[in-house]
C-alpha cells in the first residue's frame, strides 16, 4: 500500500490514533499528530511512499503536536517532538508541514550512526551519484530540485547517507525543501506539478516542498557510488565559474560538513577516504544562472570516466575557472 491508496480522513484517523508508518529510504518513521495539514502534506508530498500498517516497530517516532497553552488558539503555534526530544521551538501554525520534514531530518541526523552523514544533497544518473555539499544559502536545494525536474533520481536534498563497509551512497528518498526566491524559480520549470503550495515565512521568504517522482521513491532501495563531488555556492551576477578541488581538500570540507564524522573515529576516517577514491573529480562551483548551472552538470556527469582528469574551462562554453 502506498500514501496516495488512503483517504484523506483514514489518514487522520490513523495520524491522530496509532500513527502512520511510512517508509523513507531505510527508514521506517511512525508520524502521529492531530493535525489535518499534517494529513495534506502526507497526502500531498508523500503520495508514492509505501505505508506499512500496524508496523510492531519503527526506526523514528515523530510527533507534530500543536501549541501549549493559549498558542493553541491565539497566534497558534506547533512543535515536534522525536521520541521523547523537542529539537526545536514551536513555529507558526502554517509551517506544520515543515516542521515535519526539519523534525525527520534532525531524527535521521542524530540516530543514524550506522552511516557517516554529510550535509549535501544527492542525485544519481547513469549509475554515479553527484554529491552537492554545502553551507546553508548556498544554492544547494536549488540546483537539487532544477536536476530534479530534468529526470535525475535524488537521493536527498540534505544528508548524504554513506554506507560504511563500501561508502555506497544510500537513497533517503524525501521531498525538497525550497525556500525564498528558489520556490518560484523552480515552480516556472515545473511541468508536472511537484512543487507544492507556498507557506509564508517572514524569516525564510516562505517555504514549499518538492514532491519526489514515482520512479524516485521506487528506486530508494537501490544505492549508487559516487561519481563526482562539487561545492556549490550562489553568488548574485556571478558568471558560471568552476576549478578542480584537490581530493584532500575535498576530504576537509566534507569532513567539516559531517554530521556524525568525529563520532566515528576511525571508521568515519576510513569511509570518507574510500569515498573520495571513488571519486572522479572534485570541484569549487560558484553560479547565478540556474540554467547555465544545470547545462554545466548534466555535460559533467555525461562525460565517460576516463575522461574525468581532462575536464577544462576550454570546453565548457560560457563557462571559466576562476582566477
Amino acid at each position: 500500500m502506498i500514501v496516495s491508496q488512503c483517504s484523506l480522513n483514514a489518514l487522520r484517523h490513523q495520524l491522530r490514533w496509532g500513527g502512520v508508518c511510512i517508509r523513507t529510504g531505510p527508514f521506517l518513521c511512525r508520524i502521529q499528530s492531530p493535525l489535518p495539514e499534517i494529513a495534506r502534506a502526507l497526502a500531498d508530498s508523500y503520495a508514492h511512499f509505501p505505508v506499512i500498517p500496524e508496523a510492531p516497530f519503527a526506526d523514528i517516532h515523530l510527533r507534530v503536536l500543536p501549541g501549549r497553552g493559549l498558542r493553541r488558539w491565539i497566534r497558534p503555534q506547533v512543535f515536534c517532538q522525536c521520541d521523547t526530544e523537542v529539537p526545536f521551538n514551536p513555529h507558526p501554525r502554517r509551517l506544520a508541514p515543515a516542521m515535519l520534514e526539519w523534525g525527520l531530518n534532525w531524527a535521521v541526523a542524530n540516530l543514524a550512526h550506522w552511516y557517516l552523514m554529510i550535509h549535501a544533497a544527492v542525485l544519481e544518473r547513469g549509475g554515479r551519484c553527484l554529491v552537492l555539499s554545502a553551507l546553508a544559502e548556498s544554492g544547494k536545494s536549488t540546483l537539487c530540485a532544477a536536476l530534479a525536474l530534468r529526470g535525475w533520481r535524488v537521493f536527498s536534498d540534505e544528508i548524504a547517507l554513506i554506507r560504511l563497509p563500501d561508502s555506497q551512497l544510500v537513497p533517503l528518498a524525501r521531498p525538497i525543501c525550497l525556500k525564498g526566491a528558489s520556490i518560484e524559480l523552480i515552480r516556472q520549470r515545473d511541468c508536472e506539478g511537484l512543487v507544492g503550495p507556498t507557506w509564508p515565512d517572514p524569516v525564510r521568504g516562505g517555504i514549499a516542498l518538492v514532491r519526489p517522482r514515482r520512479e524516485t521513491v521506487a528506486g530508494m532501495e537501490t544505492p549508487a557510488p559516487v561519481g563526482w563531488v562539487v561545492f556549490p555556492k550562489f553568488e548574485p551576477g556571478c558568471p558560471t565559474q568552476f576549478s578542480p578541488l584537490p581530493k584532500a581538500l575535498a576530504f576537509l570540507r566534507l569532513a567539516d560538513n559531517s554530521f556524525n564524522y568525529s563520532l566515528l573515529g576511525t571508521t568515519g576516517f576510513q569511509t570518507l577516504a574510500a569515498l573520495l577514491d571513488q571519486a572522479q573529480g572534485c570541484y569549487k562551483f560558484r553560479y547565478s544562472k540556474l540554467d547555465e548551472a544545470v547545462l554545466w552538470f548534466e555535460r559533467l556527469m555525461d562525460r565517460p570516466p576516463e575522461c574525468s582528469a581532462s575536464v577544462s574551462s576550454s570546453e565548457w562554453p560560457e563557462m571559466s575557472e576562476p582566477s
